[in-house]
């Protein structure tokens, strides 16, 4: 199955940018879990309080993500 998109350039600009460009928004996202997940498990060095930021900025990452309709999945 092909799927093609189509944009009336240089009106749709911001569509096109966004849709050429999704890739890169989830490897943003990815790599930001990613840090996150890091320093909950290798963050002994964190007080609790910065452990439980962590824990607590990595739902709502996966929360947010959720709203929209994405997860981490969709493209592994």
């Amino acid at each position: 199955m092909k799927v093609l998109l189509s944009f009336d350039l240089p009106n749709d600009q911001k569509q096109f940018d966004t849709a050429s460009r999704g890739m890169n928004l989830y490897m943003s996202l990815w790599d930001l879990d990613q840090h996150l997940r890091a320093q909950i498990k290798h963050g002994s060095h964190n007080s609790e309080l910065k452990q439980e930021i962590y824990e607590d900025l990595r739902e709502k990452l996966y929360e947010i993500m959720k709203d929209n309709g994405v997860n981490f999945n969709m493209v592994q």
